[in-house]
């Protein structure tokens, strides 16, 4: 299934970028930002709203990861949750 998105969204002068797709949402991510409660941004598929802005869409980012439930992901964030889990396991 082909899913029309845009590929940057700049809010507030932060640029986010397609990085996840799920069944029921997609998200975007300020990768420059490194707080966790300013560099995700999750929508809701169906209705196109967005749905957080914060914490809890980091979280959900994270959690889909996690648990590989995505049907997209970027190559970027690919390579950046790869490289994170490889540096995690040497722990």
């Amino acid at each position: 299934m082909k899913i029309k998105l845009q590929k940057t969204k700049t809010i507030s002068g932060s640029l986010h970028r397609l990085s996840l797709i799920t069944e029921d949402s997609y998200f975007y991510s300020n990768y420059q930002e490194g707080d966790e409660n300013g560099n995700t941004l999750m929508y809701d598929r169906k209705t196109d709203k967005l749905m957080s802005n914060n914490y809890f869409a980091y979280i959900a980012l994270e959690d889909c990861l996690e648990k590989e439930e995505y049907i997209w992901i970027s190559k970027y964030l690919k390579n950046c949750y790869t490289k994170y889990m490889k540096e995690y396991e040497k722990i």
